[in-house]
């Protein structure tokens, strides 16, 4: 009797959820003959059913996230705006509640169920591209991959086929529906107003003289603030070299270190080897322990011509711009600890004079990381550690920085940095919240640094700012500091990231074209940043540095105290705490945070990403770098989860339930179920 009601129509239209739940099939029977009569079954069409369950279907429109464009207007000229209407989100019906799902691996399910479960599965497996991939030499400093995904028995997906979510006996497809690029809020044209500029003795240092009125057409540098060099030696401010107190025993006489770095750094410097000579003068406990292998290595290569041109022209020049360091950075700079919310801004001339000192090695304290020493909760920031390991890519990394110094000695560029570190007590209830996701873009071409500029970029980072950009890392984040220099100062003041902190960097300049990646990567010359800048000359570029945990478990990542801690860091990253309206604030620029060799999985990165996201109001542009399979996976569950208006709190439900019914159970080792394939099991597909 039950098997004459269960039709083919039925079987194939009704969600299996819902019909687990049904405990009288004549409604079905009744509800059947009612609307099709007696003749061959047609499909219920899923409206229908929704209305004999009582439930909210979630079939909506995917709302289009076209945000409000104002005029913008700054007294810079390049940064002139348009404005477009703006269209609002449109909601069609009541947010789902927060009940589980039912689970497919219900004991009492009976043989018929069981077939309308094999009936209703949307198979989806996927096949990631993957490349080769070389660890950091530092386990310590091991660095998440946005560019390439790596082959790892730990994902359940690697050697499945490729396929779209379907249902090939019912012919049901979900379109890729992603929000066109363009339509992406980016700065400055969706921005309302140009952010103040405002010092604090509390909360922003900025260490050049207000107020700073940025020209373009002119040359004019930021005048350090205050006019003299302030002495301070304390624990909440960066030990500078030209302090008074930067003592130095040598043949059992104190001597001023100061005095020691300039006799060294002014003598007459040819060779490479000379340059290890005059470095060591002033760090004489490192001689013997520092190697100069990857330095003598480049010069090496070098044309004799490029050698004269160094060390005749461009080393003096450096030389010059280190030593200038007490008439350019005349303001103590604080130091961005632990649970603190503050920020620094510096002109470009000062992060160069600084950055100059970094390549010099004569940062005082920051040569040992012993367990009790003073700065070993911070980053290394003296070069000494990259002159180390001769291999392709560090001489490649050189070459970046050289080519970095080369252009600021030659033309000091006159804009301005600011580096904030943010730290959130109140977050999101991910457990109860009824958000559901915010538009999407996403492609398997570009990389963050060539879609991103006016969008919020995000880094890939180690917990230790930099990662291992000056070790032989060389993978998201180390390209990104090396073809953008300025970003390793934030490893001088930026203490080690806590659960619930970020680090935000605004309006630094790129300088150099790359190829490759880890062992391949290459430096390909020159590049100018042509992105806007605003009336006190800081650039619209924004980086959001996360970092995500390292699995050492593939099931861990999804248990929940793991999912909440990658939820807080990238929405600490994605928060703006500056009350702007959600049309007002830049998308997010990511792609694969926490994969490659910190081994997360890739979906469930995506999508605690795009959660996080939704929470702090801003639009999501994901590059996969191209693995065109996670491209169509994305766009296939961002359509099928909006127009369902399936929440946060569902999704969580569902990431557990996954961890409980899949990967506990082992199932993925031979049914090779994925989590976005599960997600379709439990909604069901239209």
């Amino acid at each position: 009797m039950v098997s004459n009601l269960l039709s083919e129509g039925i079987r194939n239209t009704l969600k299996v959820n819902e019909y687990l739940l049904l405990k009288d099939f004549s409604i079905i029977l009744r509800f059947h003959i009612m609307n099709y009569g007696t003749s061959s079954p047609k499909k219920l069409k899923q409206t229908k059913i929704d209305e004999l369950f009582g439930i909210n279907s979630g079939v909506t429109g995917l709302t289009t996230n076209q945000k409000a464009e104002t005029e913008f207007a700054i007294k810079n000229k390049t940064m002139k705006c348009d404005s477009q209407d703006e269209e609002k989100r449109h909601e069609t019906e009541k947010p789902i509640s927060c009940h589980s799902p039912m689970k497919s691996s219900q004991s009492n399910a009976s043989a018929c169920s069981k077939d309308i479960l094999e009936n209703a599965n949307c198979v989806e497996s996927n096949l990631d591209a993957c490349a080769a991939f070389d660890d950091d030499d530092d386990a310590d400093l091991v660095q998440a991959s946005t560019f390439l995904t790596t082959p790892s028995q730990r994902d359940p997906d690697i050697n499945s086929q490729t396929s779209i979510a379907t249902d090939k006996e019912n012919n049901i497809k979900l379109k890729s529906t992603c929000l066109p690029l363009e339509k992406m809020n980016r700065a400055p044209i969706c921005w309302s107003k140009e952010e103040e500029l405002v010092t604090s003795d509390t909360d922003h240092s900025v260490m050049f003289t207000l107020p700073f009125d940025y020209d373009c057409e002119e040359d004019v540098l930021p005048k350090p603030s205050p006019t003299n060099y302030v002495e301070s030696w304390s624990d909440n401010h960066v030990k500078m070299p030209c302090s008074v107190h930067n003592d130095y025993v040598i043949e059992g006489k104190v001597k001023q270190r100061w005095e020691l770095i300039q006799l060294a750094l002014m003598s007459k410097i040819r060779t490479s080897h000379e340059l290890e000579a005059a470095i060591l003068r002033y760090n004489l406990r490192y001689k013997g322990v520092w190697k100069f292998d990857a330095l003598h290595k480049l010069f090496e290569k070098m044309k004799e011509s490029e050698k004269e041109e160094f060390f005749g022209k461009q080393i003096p020049s450096m030389v010059k711009l280190a030593l200038r360091l007490p008439y350019i950075c005349t303001s103590p700079i604080p130091l961005l600890k632990k649970n603190t919310n503050k920020s620094i801004t510096f002109s470009q001339q000062q992060v160069a004079s600084l950055l100059a000192n970094a390549f010099f090695c004569t940062f005082p304290r920051r040569n040992t990381f012993k367990r009790n020493s003073e700065y070993s909760n911070y980053p290394s920031i003296n070069f000494s550690s990259l002159y180390q390991n001769v291999t392709p890519r560090t001489l490649e990394k050189l070459k970046c920085i050289l080519h970095y110094f080369r252009r600021v000695t030659t033309k000091m560029p006159n804009g301005t940095i600011t580096f904030q570190r943010q730290c959130l007590q109140d977050f999101p209830d991910w457990v109860t919240s009824q958000t559901t996701l915010s538009e999407l873009y996403c492609s398997s071409t570009g990389t963050i640094e060539d879609t991103g500029p006016g969008f919020l970029e995000v880094d890939f980072a180690n917990k230790r700012i930099g990662g291992g950009v000056l070790r032989s890392g060389c993978v998201q984040e180390e390209i990104r500091f090396v073809i953008c220099p300025e970003l390793i100062l934030s490893r001088l003041f930026t203490e080690v990231l806590e659960n619930n902190e970020c680090l935000i960097i605004k309006g630094f300049e790129r300088f150099s074209h790359y190829s490759g990646y880890a062992s391949s990567f290459i430096w390909k010359g020159d590049y100018q940043d042509k992105s806007a800048k605003n009336s006190w000359g800081r650039r619209v570029s924004q980086l959001a540095c996360i970092d995500a945990l390292v699995v050492s478990n593939y099931t861990n990542q999804f248990e929940r105290w793991h999912v909440v801690r990658e939820l807080k860091k990238a929405y600490c990253g994605f928060y703006d705490n500056s009350e702007k309206k959600e049309e007002h604030l830049p998308a997010v620029c990511t792609g694969n945070w926490g994969c490659g060799a910190f081994g997360g999985d890739h979906r469930l990165k995506a999508l605690i990403q795009l959660m996080a996201a939704a929470e702090a109001h801003r639009n999501v542009c994901y590059l996969t770098f191209k693995d065109k399979t996670l491209e169509k996976d994305l766009c296939n569950i961002h359509q099928f989860l909006t127009s369902r208006s399936i929440s946060i709190c569902q999704l969580m439900n569902l990431i557990e339930q996954y961890r409980q019914d899949v990967l506990n159970q082992k199932l993925h080792r031979t049914e090779d179920i994925n989590l976005f394939k599960y997600i379709y099991q439990q909604c069901s597909v239209d």
